[in-house]
């Protein structure tokens, strides 16, 4: 299982994530990713978003905010996703088509989090219909890439709650076996 890294000053260590087994993902695999998010984390993520909303960053305007405590953004949550997909699991070369998001608990920094991954299908695209096909000769052809439905999910490690559930599909010409 690779994990985020916290260094002493509370900072994510660069480093390139190890890639997992290079062979095929199919219908049913499953992929799990141990992380935290510090004070840097949300402080890049203020400045890269803009989205200063004083209950991230205050905790006394935090306790009066509906979740009554100062979480993390639930969209900096959210980006572990991009970074599994786009680089472990299915890996480099991803395409992100789509992804949705169910914010169900607060996330907090220092804290230990599992995001889960487990792979609903696969599917290959019908090829273009030769009817339909562009005149343009100066393009390459269409080859149907394979698009998998993937859960991605985070949960809690010490109380084991669900506190980010969402599906994304992803394509990938060389990982995904079509069901």
């Amino acid at each position: 299982m690779d994990s985020l890294r916290i260094d002493g000053e509370g900072t994510m260590e660069p480093s390139i994530p190890q890639v997992p087994d290079r062979s095929g993902i199919a219908a049913g695999s499953m992929f799990s990713y141990e992380f935290s998010l510090c004070q840097k984390d949300l402080d890049d993520f203020i400045a890269l978003s803009g989205d200063s909303n004083i209950i991230h960053r205050d905790q006394a305007a935090a306790l009066h905010s509906p979740i009554g405590s100062m979480a993390v953004p639930g969209m900096l949550s959210a980006l572990i996703f991009s970074r599994v997909l786009g680089t472990m699991f299915p890996g480099h070369g991803t395409v992100y088509r789509s992804q949705s998001l169910k914010f169900l608990a607060p996330m907090y920094l220092e804290k230990r989090y599992e995001a889960r991954f487990v792979v609903l299908k696969i599917e290959l695209p019908a090829p273009p219909d030769p009817n339909n096909l562009s005149t343009d000769h100066s393009k390459p052809a269409k080859v149907p890439i394979p698009r998998a439905t993937i859960t991605t999910n985070i949960f809690d490690m010490k109380t084991g709650n669900l506190c980010l559930e969402g599906v994304a599909t992803v394509f990938h010409k060389e990982r995904l076996i079509p069901d």
